[in-house]
């Protein structure tokens, strides 16, 4: 599978998952775009973050619950269907990526 179908269905576990339409101007949405074409690939390449973030966790679960639920509905998808362990690091910035979006959508309406 190419990193654009992958991408794709990533987007559409998001719209469902958070009840959302993206705005495609807004520069959250391309940071997202750009964050979830580099989470493919490591996908496909099974290759792992190198760095930290992890211990920021506790508190992305407390304080973004949707959005890290949805990180969780995403590392469901990529660990099925590409057998590629989704660490707690990358459920962070996925998670803040996704807040982002929430938060401008929020403000926005």
């Amino acid at each position: 599978m190419s990193i654009t179908s992958i991408v794709k269905k990533i987007l559409d576990i998001v719209k469902y998952s958070l009840m959302i339409e993206f705005d495609e101007n807004d520069l959250s949405y391309d940071r997202l775009i750009t964050h979830l074409k580099y989470f493919a690939q490591r996908a496909i390449s099974n290759k792992k973050l190198n760095g930290h973030g992890s211990e920021f966790l506790p508190m992305i679960k407390e304080k973004y619950q949707k959005a890290y639920n949805c990180a969780l509905k995403i590392k469901a998808y990529i660990e099925k269907d590409y057998n590629y362990n989704v660490s707690d690091e990358e459920i962070v910035y996925l998670s803040l990526h996704l807040q982002k979006v929430l938060s401008y959508l929020k403000t926005k309406n």
